[in-house]
């Protein structure tokens, strides 16, 4: 139960939802065996303090420990031998409301001497009910034992804007290059009040995969780096002029990357995102620098809203990896993850899993 491979096996699972189905990905699925050796275990908690609303768990491979994070602004430590402590590592006063909350966390590479922690938040700016009010927030915390300190908080990016409350994104992963990168969904409707979706919009943080170094810079070969009208727009937000071209941008043009994944199997910085559909279409994007993969003009391989009407991919667009439609009983991406190599044999070795909340499933993309 210890040992380093079933704690692979433990938190590769964990970053999925519960298992209800293995299914190939592709616009009609079918179903393939599942798992060898696969089983659903029940992980114990706390009497006196279940886990609530669980919403991302970011392991710190240095300790065999893992962070689980509740909605409601909780960080839990599960222990190398699977337990949850009772006590909150840390509790932060969150907006809620909607897909609001304490939302994604990543661990440092060299935790074992800085201790540090980076989450990602819906934070209160004065009343959780008004898109003028809240704001989501990605801070470095200092972790010592099994507790947090509020008091350590670095903020590194501010003020994104979530007019409608939705649409937060919310994932961080620290590529194999050591920046950390954040995906940041579209607020669900334009922060600026009018206009085309702010995935489009250069000049908001909004409907992108961001890129910044641990302490909170802006790598040098970001891709809107030496551009025109390039600037800083960390905690900016709407204050930002609309001329704008932030320099944190590493792609552009999505609407929820609710969750990305980097590939463990290379050292190269290579990462899958998740992204949301509206209504018709979901799909997982291959990342890269610049790329912009159209919304909200094009959902999957198709014009917004439509099964049918799928031109050539726009120039400047970037086309999904893979979709599957609503049509199949499944209706909105979540987690994803790479499958180790060595861990399961073919056709799994190298592989992508990424699950669906509305139909229950888990897909598998081979290598």
């Amino acid at each position: 139960m210890n040992s380093p491979l079933s704690r692979v096996r433990r938190w590769l699972c964990a970053a999925l939802v519960t298992l209800a189905g293995m299914t190939a990905a592709s616009s009609a699925p079918m179903a393939i065996a599942a798992v060898p050796g696969g089983t659903d275990t029940t992980l114990p908690t706390p009497v006196a303090n279940p886990l609530d609303s669980p919403t991302a768990i970011a392991p710190i491979l240095s300790t065999g420990r893992a962070l689980i994070l509740e909605k409601g602004g909780a960080v839990r430590v599960m222990q190398s031998d699977a337990t949850v402590l009772a006590a909150d590592a840390l509790t932060l006063g969150v907006c809620t409301g909607s897909e609001q909350g304490l939302l994604g966390a990543a661990v440092s590479r060299n935790f074992a001497s800085d201790g540090f922690v980076y989450l990602y938040y819906s934070r209160d700016a004065g009343n959780c009910s008004s898109g003028s009010g809240r704001f989501n927030r990605v801070s470095r915390f200092t972790m010592s034992g099994n507790t947090i300190s509020p008091a350590s908080e670095v903020v590194l990016l501010d003020n994104m804007a979530i007019p409608a409350g939705n649409h937060n994104g919310g994932d961080l992963e620290i590529g194999n290059d050591g920046d950390l990168y954040v995906s940041v969904g579209d607020g669900g409707s334009n922060p600026r009040g009018s206009g085309p979706s702010a995935a489009q919009d250069l000049s908001l943080l909004n409907g992108k995969i961001l890129r910044i170094t641990t302490s909170g810079g802006v790598p040098a070969d970001n891709p809107l780096v030496g551009a025109v009208n390039a600037q800083s727009c960390a905690t900016a937000g709407i204050a930002a002029p609309g001329t704008a071209e932030c320099t944190e941008i590493y792609a552009s043009g999505l609407r929820n990357p609710f969750r990305f994944a980097f590939d463990p199997n290379t050292s190269a910085t290579r990462f899958f995102i998740n992204d949301v559909g509206q209504g018709t279409w979901e799909e997982v994007d291959s990342g890269g620098k610049g790329r912009n993969y159209g919304w909200d003009s094009r959902e999957g391989l198709c014009n917004v809203g439509s099964l049918l009407t799928c031109p050539p991919t726009p120039a400047g667009f970037t086309d999904p990896l893979t979709v599957y439609s609503h049509d199949t009983g499944c209706s909105y991406i979540t987690a994803g993850a790479f499958i180790p190599n060595g861990i399961w044999a073919a056709p799994y070795d190298g592989g992508y899993l990424f699950a669906d909340g509305g139909c229950g499933k888990i897909f598998l993309m081979t290598g």
